[in-house]
């Protein structure tokens, strides 16, 4: 019965759900500690001089007050102590504020605990990867929902956020940071009144999601503070007559151990002086509820719907925009200029769509398909028809030249089955890592970052995204771990990571580096 309604429910929007994840889904599934627990447990990782109580009852039980009074103190005990020695090594030339060091070792605290799921909830992780939802909404730090939907865009913090493009397809908001990016973390008091000063425009950016979409609420209480302003603010953009239009898209799911199977029930709460109507899912498990958003499938996969969403918001959005689209609905593509288009929206038959062929292939093609295979591309073809006429060095050909048999155990071109010329041979054969570094003045700066990073992802951990996009190169061969790279790649691979020079560089290193020898 209550598969049948949750259902019902869902299929009665033209969108999927969005999930709004809390700490009790990270304590659930790789047991993170909620943040009162977390912060017990770093006062004894600081090795600070007193209890926790002490600093508990010194703030009134307020967490972030807690939070800043354990900052302060340790800003110079890290700087100090040879306890630390290790991370000033790696994260000093990072620090911003003085409560930087703790939100470094809270970092490492919850990285040292992994993402692998506990045993005795596997059945439900299982189906946790298979959801059909649009995106996800976070104030979580770990990693563990990027790592479950690698596929999906991560957007860190609330100006990463509010300043750039989204397009609510395929994407994961952390709006309270995350580890990756530890000056991210909202942590301390002064944290969060700067948060609060800048969540109008968040709400005002979470708005047309939650007015657009189903929204279920996991690993939250009804009573969390975090929830509740957020719901504030939104509601006080709302005319009541729109709050009413919110009826059964807000799903709270509440854990309730009593329960032996989901329940479906419509109540309200109040936010502020205003009655919200929403829908609570009572769960032991939390099997029946992924059943139900695995069934609520869409027609298209997200990743080409994201992509598809991409393309046309730059297009409508920009008056000279990057993507090549063609739009038409008399569908003549003997008319068609295929060095203008990249991608084609039009009704036709698939025999009129199979004369485009190779040639309607791009560079952009290439780097896509290194991140997410395309069975469908014959290598041969691409190595004959379309390499060949791309200039520039940079794009990926080492997939395709190996696939189709045309480089030997070293990864140099074998030109006796296609007659490439001399200048494309002597362009393949001469490209190596240092064709990838961010520019020839880098070459004395590769030994510096080799002697500072010993692994890629020390390197990733303390530099933000783009500066690790420019540095990755730099590394030598031996310290780049190829899935540790694809996962960055795809973590940072969005609309706007695709016009970054570097982020093309690096997906051609990867394929470099995977592909060139065997």
């Amino acid at each position: 019965m209550f598969k049948e309604e949750f259902l019902g429910r869902l299929k009665s929007f033209s969108t999927a759900p969005y999930l709004f994840v809390g700490s009790g889904l990270s304590k659930r599934y790789i047991d993170i500690q909620k943040w009162d627990d977390l912060l017990e447990s770093m006062t004894a990782e600081m090795k600070m001089p007193r209890d926790f109580n002490f600093y508990l009852s010194k703030a009134n039980s307020d967490l972030p007050k807690v939070a800043s009074l354990l900052g302060e103190e340790f800003h110079q005990m890290w700087w100090d102590s040879d306890d630390f020695k290790e991370s000033r090594n790696v994260f000093s030339h990072n620090t911003i504020t003085k409560y930087s060091p703790l939100k470094y070792e809270i970092s490492k605290y919850i990285e040292r605990k992994g993402v692998e799921c506990i045993d005795s909830y596997k059945e439900e992780f299982e189906l946790l990867q298979k959801v059909n939802i649009d995106g996800i909404i976070t104030t979580n730090w770990d990693t563990f929902l990027q790592n479950t939907f690698n596929q999906f865009s991560v957007f860190i913090g609330q100006d990463n956020l509010i300043f750039n493009n989204t397009i609510s397809i395929g994407e994961i908001y952390k709006i309270h940071g995350c580890i990756k990016q530890p000056n991210t973390l909202i942590v301390t008091e002064e944290d969060y009144h700067q948060y609060n000063q800048r969540n109008p425009y968040l709400a005002a950016k979470l708005l047309t999601i939650f007015m657009e979409h189903p929204i279920l609420f996991l690993g939250y209480s009804l009573s969390d503070s975090n929830i509740i302003e957020i719901l504030k603010l939104i509601m006080f953009c709302l005319t009541k007559e729109n709050i009413y239009k919110l009826r059964d898209r807000l799903i709270f799911c509440d854990y309730d151990p009593s329960v032996t199977h989901c329940s479906m029930s419509n109540t309200s709460m109040m936010i502020g002086d205003v009655n919200i109507p929403i829908t609570i899912i009572k769960y032991k498990s939390l099997v029946e509820i992924y059943e139900v958003l695995v069934e609520n499938a869409r027609r298209l996969p997200i990743k080409i719907l994201k992509h598809m969403k991409e393309m046309v918001y730059d297009f409508v959005k920009n008056t000279d925009s990057t993507s090549k689209i063609y739009i038409d609905d008399t569908f003549d593509l003997e008319k068609l200029d295929l060095k203008k288009v990249e991608f084609f929206f039009g009704i036709g038959t698939r025999e009129k769509l199979g004369k485009v062929g190779v040639k309607g292939l791009k560079q952009q093609d290439l780097l896509d398909d290194i991140i997410v295979p395309n069975t469908n591309f014959d290598s041969l073809v691409i190595c004959r028809d379309l390499l060949p006429e791309i200039n520039g060095v940079f794009f990926p050909c080492f997939k395709y030249l190996r696939d189709a048999d045309l480089l030997d155990h070293d990864g140099n071109l074998v030109h006796d089955v296609i007659p490439f010329t001399d200048k494309f041979i002597k362009k393949i054969n001469s490209i190596n890592q240092e064709s990838f570094y961010p520019g020839s003045s880098y070459d004395r700066h590769a030994y510096d970052f080799n002697t500072k990073y010993h692994t890629l992802e020390e390197l990733i951990l303390n530099e933000n995204n783009v500066q690790a996009m420019i540095h990755i190169p730099l590394l030598d061969e031996e310290k780049i771990d190829l899935n540790v790279l694809l996962k960055f790649i795809s973590d940072n691979y969005d609309s706007n990571s695709k016009k970054n020079p570097y982020m093309k560089k690096l997906i051609c290193l990867y394929d470099y580096l995977k592909f060139k020898k065997l």
